[in-house]
């Protein structure tokens, strides 16, 4: 396989996962587009083992629940996107 193939290849796979992490998220009860760019398998992990929000009958607790695994999400794909960046800079040419 080619470099450019590896490259391509890359790319796809990280689309596929983030559109599964995206409804995963939604059927967990949760902001996908938080939840759109998590970590990869770590955040996987994390939005498996978080008490979905759906599974409560209180409101309050679940609006509790579901935000702040939304701002989970959102800070797991912002560290991912902290680390593309990194890692996109510091690749040799």
């Amino acid at each position: 396989m080619s470099t450019s193939e590896l490259g391509i290849a890359k790319i796809v796979i990280g689309i596929a996962w983030s559109v599964f992490m995206w409804w995963y998220a939604r059927r967990r009860g949760y902001n996908p587009w938080c939840w759109f760019l998590s970590a990869g398998l770590i955040g996987l992990l994390v939005l498996e083992f978080m008490p979905s929000p759906t599974a409560e009958d209180d409101a309050e607790r679940a609006a509790k629940l579901r935000k702040r695994g939304n701002w989970v999400g959102g800070i797991l794909a912002a560290l991912t996107l902290v680390l593309v960046v990194i890692r996109a800079l510091t690749m040799p040419h």
